[in-house]
């Protein structure tokens, strides 16, 4: 079962915050997907929102990093390019519906699991620390 948004992974940047609830919510119609009958269209369809959701959300997160001149930019910039690649991979090689579901739920947990609660959190600390400098 995927984990639900809670407070505790706020980063402290309202409109970043604000773009994690709504990842949150699209990886509960995943896991709705992933447990239920859909096409292979419906599927696809969900796919190809995530995807374009991530590649935009990324880009307003490098920005803030950017702009606060977050020391692990480039690292956090490469997790960035690596969800994206993959996102790509499984658009191309998923055959059956089945392996889509599968592989679009993994991706989603890997992003809710690890990536916001490490990485973000990360990028939450060195905000917290600037503004209390």
């Amino acid at each position: 079962m995927l984990i639900a948004w809670d407070d505790a992974y706020k980063i402290g940047h309202d409109i970043i915050d604000s773009q994690h609830k709504e990842f949150f919510k699209i990886a509960s119609k995943v896991e709705e997907a992933y447990d239920g009958a859909v096409s292979k269209d419906e599927i696809k369809k969900l796919l190809t929102f995530l995807f374009k959701y991530m590649k935009y959300h990324f880009n307003e997160e490098e920005k803030l990093m950017l702009e606060c001149k977050y020391p692990n930019f480039n690292k956090h910039k490469l997790e960035h390019k690596k969800i994206i690649q993959d996102m790509s991979k499984l658009i191309q090689t998923a055959h059956t519906t089945n392996a889509l579901k599968e592989d679009l739920y993994k991706i989603t947990q890997e992003w809710a699991i690890v990536h916001i609660p490490t990485l973000d959190k990360d990028l939450h600390n060195y905000l917290t620390k600037m503004q209390n400098v």
